[in-house]
């Protein structure tokens, strides 16, 4: 398949709104051995074949499908997306839009530290929940 074919199916899928990720068989992927600083943790990419970096402290994550990476578990890194605080007022914050987007790698503890602060204003942390469990 060219370039212009797969530029062409590209700009089709957005035009008709096609939001999906299609990973092939695992036996069927060439992986590349990852070049990661010493202290990453290697960690599966995107579709579980092939073995890739994960992010550091303050580097993007998350994004559409996990194409931004994922945090270091073994640092207690998670991804962190906004909304962090949210009213309780609010109509609650898409989840299926904040797992889309992309976020920032923090410490576990600094996230919580966040949350509670939110909860001492009268506010609710809408995806936190989520980053701590990795979803």
């Amino acid at each position: 398949m060219n370039s212009f074919t797969v530029s062409l199916i590209a700009v089709l899928a957005c035009a008709v709104g096609v939001s999906a990720l299609s990973c092939l068989p695992c036996h069927k992927v060439t992986c590349r051995k990852p070049m990661c600083k010493a202290g990453v943790t290697v960690i599966k990419g995107i579709c579980g074949c092939c073995n890739v970096c994960s992010q550091q402290l303050y580097q993007k994550c998350g994004g559409l499908w996990g194409t931004d990476g994922r945090c270091d578990p073994k640092k207690s890194l998670v991804c962190v997306k906004r909304p962090i605080c949210q009213s309780y007022t609010q109509r609650p914050a898409d989840p299926i839009a904040i797992q889309q987007t992309t976020g920032v790698c923090m410490k576990k503890y600094h996230v919580v530290t966040v949350c509670r602060m939110c909860q001492s204003f009268g506010m609710v942390c809408p995806n936190v929940y989520m980053q701590m469990t990795g979803a």
